[in-house]
């Protein structure tokens, strides 16, 4: 995992570095592109570096317990199972964060409700329906636009 997040890394740096080159500065939409990429990568990343300074972390506090120095061992011992757990929970939330994303995320979608049949209170729910998906729209920051609306005397 940790070869992985290192490669991350290392492409986040890339596009960091080519966002910052003139060239690719003048070309509009690759630039989109890279700076969309760019944004996408950098939660992965600061939660990568996390992770893996952790695991070094532990790394040396297992080679402190090799050592001589008493002390030494007993803050290692201290600290050895927090690290885990950290590593552990960190570990959990990379591996969401790993998942590829669907390339059909960014698409727009296309919503019909119709009442159907059941006269009022189909047109009723109808209504109900589309107010309940226009306010979890609106509550998720995402634009809403009505192609077409009928309205009945039943409100749907």
């Amino acid at each position: 995992m940790i070869d992985k997040l290192h490669s991350i890394i290392k492409k986040y740096n890339e596009l960091s570095d080519s966002l910052s080159d003139p060239t690719i500065i003048s070309q509009p939409k690759k630039f989109a592109r890279i700076a969309k990429e760019h944004k996408s990568l950098s939660t992965i990343v600061s939660k990568s570096e996390i992770y893996i300074n952790k695991h070094q972390q532990l790394i040396d506090d297992e080679d402190i317990l090799n050592s001589d120095d008493e002390d030494m061992i007993q803050l290692a011992k201290e600290e050895i199972p927090i690290l885990k757990k950290e590593l552990e929970l960190l570990s959990d939330e990379l591996k969401i964060l790993l998942i590829p994303k669907d390339p059909n995320d960014d698409n727009n979608t296309i919503l019909e409700i119709r009442s159907g049949t059941g006269g009022d209170e189909a047109a009723l729910f109808a209504s109900d329906l589309m107010r309940m998906y226009t306010r979890y729209a609106e509550r998720s920051k995402w634009s809403c636009e009505f192609i077409s609306l009928h309205d009945n005397e039943g409100g749907g």
